[in-house]
């Protein structure tokens, strides 16, 4: 039953908020019945899109949708299916709104087209919420994005100048900053050294090294231990003479700490004057820890290197005057005995004392050309685990009268820390062999299957009781459990009257697990 056109009308008109419409197909969109939710949608009254309208409907179609709209609402119509079309209108009011308009055409009983008939409702507000989400998901997957960036330079473990400008940058371009300096507090002479520096000129930069703690944006930051944001940087009575003659406007500064011990500050710029987000801030927060890390980690790793030094020059202190220097000292012993018997014309100790000689002073060169051996650089880097392991043989193992052989596939791939590791652990075993057990021919062998890595040392020496063997034995075992708990491993140790055979066992996906494990307990800590 058809509802009659007055009666309709009334309809219409009680349909506020959406604007009901009924009409011919035209591009200009003409209308025969508007709902009284024209007015609220358009700001215009609706007896104003009646034709002949004064306010034809269609123009009210923002110019970029107009021909998207009438395409979609032709073929919907042509095929005789509802249609829904989502576009923008400018109001009266000159306001730009979002609509979607839903409908159907009007056909008679012969299939002619009458018309067509529908809802128009606002979805402004829907729609910038849309996209105000989109944004916010957008911002916050830029924002995680910046932070892997900056914690994949920190594990990378590049020199840590280079590591703080790549953070920095990166943490600007996350907040939509336009500079960025981090300063390092130096409490000897309580200065804040400049450290990485980036979108500002050279020049600025060294205004900008060595400043007292006490005064700048950054004294806020430094006295509170907290974040100090401000609007406008030239305006605020802290921004030291430098930075006023630049454009930079908008600040944030952020402690950047280490065991909770403030060793310097994030100084971000936007060259506008707009507020750094709570989420910015929780950003560059966690930038700021990540740094402190890195920082932290770098000077633990420099502690380190420094001390290995050290601990190996002491070990060598130790052997120099354990075996080349009492060597030397019986040589000296042996050498004034022999004169002696050599006057008194006793050939027979002449001889005895000479074989003696000789065999102390083989025993020196044998023990210095392994000091000697451990002096030299690393190989590691050039000839890989498998190269360096052969040199040794060859430098030391060859030399002493020792027959050697070494078994490794020429494809390995090992992380450099690991073939590290393992190579110590190796020499540690030869370094037994040759000056405890008395062995004449050695075996070293590395194999790798997929991700198990095994090594194995194996002498035909004399052999030792595990059980009965002072703290250290003398034996360096307890140095490479150490070295084994590191590559989080297994370490095996066979010996007996035929020999010794030292075992080494670890799992690459492991010792991978355990280290992103720690550095993520480390960013949840910070």
């Amino acid at each position: 039953m058809q509802i009659p056109d007055d009666i309709l009308e009334i309809i219409l008109r009680q349909m506020p908020p959406h604007m009901a419409y009924r009409g011919p197909l035209a591009p200009e969109r003409p209308m025969e019945l508007v709902g009284g939710g024209a007015r609220r949608l358009t700001g215009y009254d609706p007896q104003q899109f009646i034709a002949p309208a004064q306010v034809p409907y269609g123009r009210l179609i923002h110019p970029d949708d107009q021909a998207q709209v009438w395409a979609e609402l032709q073929t919907a119509v042509s095929q005789k299916r509802p249609f829904e079309l989502l576009y923008r209108i400018r109001t009266a009011g000159n306001e730009l709104k979002w609509a979607l308009e839903r409908g159907c055409g009007l056909f008679d009983r012969n299939g002619r087209l009458l018309g067509v008939e529908g809802l128009i409702s606002d979805m402004t507000e829907q729609i910038l919420t849309q996209q105000l989400l989109e944004q916010r998901v957008i911002d916050r997957t830029r924002k995680l994005s910046a932070l892997y960036e900056v914690m994949a330079v920190a594990a990378a473990q590049n020199d840590l100048k280079s590591s703080l400008r790549q953070a920095l940058s990166w943490v600007i371009k996350a907040v939509h900053g336009r500079s960025g300096i981090v300063q390092l507090l130096d409490s000897k002479d309580d200065q804040l050294h400049l450290a990485a520096y980036e979108g500002m000129s050279d020049d600025l930069a060294a205004q900008l090294d060595e400043l007292s703690p006490q005064n700048g944006l950054w004294s806020e930051v430094v006295q509170g231990e907290r974040p100090y944001t401000t609007l406008n940087s030239q305006t605020d009575p802290h921004t030291p003479p430098g930075l006023r003659q630049t454009n930079l406007r908008a600040y944030a500064g952020l402690p950047i700490v280490a065991h909770e011990r403030l060793i310097g500050v994030l100084n971000i710029w936007r060259d506008i004057e707009r507020n750094f987000s709570q989420s910015d801030i929780a950003l560059m927060a966690a930038v700021a820890g990540q740094i402190g890390a890195t920082i932290e980690t770098a000077r633990l790793r420099r502690e380190n290197e420094r001390l290995l030094l050290l601990d190996e020059r002491n070990r060598l202190a130790r052997e120099l005057h354990d075996a080349v220097t009492q060597s030397l000292y019986s040589l000296t012993l042996f050498a004034a005995a022999n004169e002696r018997y050599a006057q008194a014309g006793d050939l027979e100790n002449v001889a005895q004392y000479s074989a003696r000689i000789n065999e102390t002073a083989a025993r020196s060169l044998k023990e210095m050309r392994l000091l000697l051996h451990n002096l030299r650089p690393s190989i590691l880097q050039e000839t890989g685990l498998g190269g360096a392991l052969q040199h040794r043989l060859d430098a030391v193992e060859k030399r002493a009268g020792i027959h050697t052989r070494l078994l490794c596939d020429s494809q390995i791939a090992l992380p450099p820390h690991v073939e590290e590791t393992l190579y110590h652990i190796a020499e540690e075993a030869l370094n037994n062999a040759l000056k405890h057990a008395g062995a004449t021919a050695v075996r070293v062998s590395v194999s790798q299957q997929q991700n198990h890595i095994t090594l194995t040392v194996s002498d035909n020496g004399c052999g030792f009781d595990a059980a009965h063997l002072p703290d250290e034995g003398g034996l360096g075992l307890s140095s490479m459990q150490e070295r084994v708990d590191m590559l989080g491993g297994d370490l095996a140790i066979q010996s007996g009257p035929e020999g010794t055979t030292v075992t080494v066992e670890c799992n690459l996906d492991t010792l991978m697990e355990a280290t992103a494990s720690q550095n993520l307990l480390d960013l949840v800590q910070e």
